[in-house]
């Protein structure tokens, strides 16, 4: 969806509009809630080739629906000294992020808001990745960060986590987070979310619609290729495909080959890597901000 950049400045803009004072450092990671389980599902794809990946993207179809989004943030007030406020800031930016995720044009993808009880994706396709909004988003939550630097580093936060039922709530929740998506692949699997019934059912493929989400098309003359879920997979066109990472509508002509109904190239601002550096942005001011609450710890340590 929508790069980590054009989240921060956007939702931190909105949260300072409804909530008095929030901590910027945890609108940051309000911010990025929705996204740890797709940053977890292509850490354990490098890590562990072997996994089945489709097993592992509806994993983290499950973990990314907002039910998940609150249990991990439930999980993180447990580090906060103001639990509530805390607790507020990271489900309000959860929500935020989804909306701002529906609001992109993203085939074969979708937010969940009312997972468990109905795995229909939600996508309101107002616009595309490279187009204009995103564009400005992104400056936005550059600019953002630069500008609220001084202030989003200067708080200081403490780490609340020294009493024994916090420390069994913690991995309680944690183990919830990481093992209760296991038990409900079963929902987005029948509901074909993000295709993957439709391409895991590989010998009723023949006819059936399909849509692709950014693989790489490779373009060696005639041939078309793309690589989703690991598969071969041959586009067949009327016209000429770009060697580029693109979207794909189309339906399987056979097992292996798709006829292209409708295409769009993603060329235009490198999201992964704008990502990246908001990312780096986020580590940044809470490397800074906790550096500076544990000097002024130590001083007061030595004053007194």
């Amino acid at each position: 969806m929508p790069n980590t950049l054009a989240h921060l400045g956007i939702q931190s803009l909105l949260t300072g509009r409804l909530l008095s004072k929030p901590d910027l450092k945890w609108v940051y990671v309000g911010c990025v809630v929705p996204d740890v389980p797709w940053i977890l599902q292509r850490a354990a794809a490098g890590l562990f080739p072997s996994l089945d990946l489709f097993d592992l993207r509806l994993y983290a179809i499950v973990q990314s629906s907002f039910v998940f989004c609150v249990v991990l943030s439930l999980t993180l007030t447990l580090l906060a000294s103001d639990p509530r406020g805390v607790f507020t800031i990271l489900t309000l930016n959860s929500f935020l992020h989804l909306v701002l995720d529906a609001c992109e044009t993203k085939w074969a993808n979708g937010v969940h808001f009312f997972a468990p009880f109905s795995w229909k994706l939600t996508n309101w396709r107002l616009f595309w990745p490279e187009s204009f909004p995103i564009y400005l988003l992104t400056a936005l939550g550059l600019a953002f960060c630069l500008w609220q630097w001084k202030a989003s580093t200067s708080t200081q936060f403490k780490i609340c986590f020294r009493t024994q039922p916090k420390h069994i709530a913690l991995a309680v929740l944690l183990l919830f987070y990481l093992t209760a998506p296991a038990l409900l692949m079963d929902g987005p699997y029948r509901a074909d979310n993000h295709f993957v019934r439709t391409m895991k059912e590989k010998s009723d493929r023949t006819d059936r619609y399909v849509e692709f989400d950014r693989p790489y098309c490779h373009t060696r003359g005639h041939d078309r290729v793309i690589y989703p879920y690991g598969e071969r997979i041959a586009l067949v066109d009327e016209k000429d495909l770009p060697h580029a990472s693109i979207s794909v509508r189309g339906r399987f002509l056979d097992t292996t080959t798709v006829k292209v109904l409708e295409v769009h190239d993603h060329s235009g601002l490198p999201r992964d890597q704008l990502s990246y550096l908001g990312l780096g942005l986020i580590a940044g001011v809470w490397t800074v901000a906790g550096y500076r609450s544990w000097t002024a710890g130590r001083s007061t340590e030595v004053g007194s």
